[in-house]
C-alpha cells in the first residue's frame, strides 16, 4: 500500500478556514467512528457529538458527494463500532490538532495512492480519477 500524510499544526480558527473551504468545494465530511453500517455526514471538522450523543473523535473523512457511493464501511469487531475502510474508499483522512492550555498537537491529513487488491494480491492504483479530486481537495491554510 502507498500512502501520504502531512502532519500539521492549525489554531481552531484555522481549522474553521478549513471548513469554509470544504464547504465551498462541496465536499463532504464523515465522522470517526461511525453510528451505524452508513456514511454519516456533519456539518464541520470540528464536530465532537452526533445529535444522539454519539461521540466521535477528531479524526474525519473528507470526500467529493459524487463519490459517496464508493465510500466503504467496515465494522471494527474489537472495538464495536463502524467506520470508513479507507485503504479501499475515495477519501482523505483529516486529523485536527488536540488542544491543551499552553499545548497544541499536530493534526495530519492521510490518504492512501495505491491498495492491494485481495482477489489479484497485487497493488493497484487507486482510479484515476480519485487521485485528481485529492490534489484538488486538500486545502491551503496561509
Amino acid at each position: 500500500m502507498k500512502s501520504k500524510q502531512i502532519n500539521f499544526f492549525l489554531t481552531p480558527e484555522d481549522v474553521e478556514e478549513v471548513n469554509h473551504y470544504l464547504k465551498e468545494k462541496n465536499l463532504l465530511v464523515s465522522p470517526q467512528p461511525l453510528p451505524a453500517k452508513t456514511v454519516t455526514l456533519v456539518d464541520s471538522l470540528l464536530v465532537r457529538n452526533l445529535d444522539n450523543d454519539f461521540q466521535v473523535r477528531g479524526q474525519k473523512y473528507i470526500f467529493r458527494a459524487e463519490d459517496k457511493q464508493h465510500v466503504k464501511v467496515e465494522y471494527i469487531a474489537q472495538q464495536d463500532y463502524y467506520s470508513i475502510e479507507i485503504t479501499n474508499s475515495p477519501v482523505i483522512e483529516f486529523l485536527y490538532p488536540s488542544y491543551k492550555p499552553n499545548l497544541i498537537r499536530p493534526g495530519r491529513v492521510y490518504f492512501v495512492k495505491n491498495a492491494l487488491n485481495q482477489d489479484t494480491n497485487q497493488e493497484e492504483t487507486k482510479k484515476r480519477e480519485l487521485s485528481k479530486s485529492r490534489r484538488r481537495s486538500v486545502p491551503v491554510v496561509s
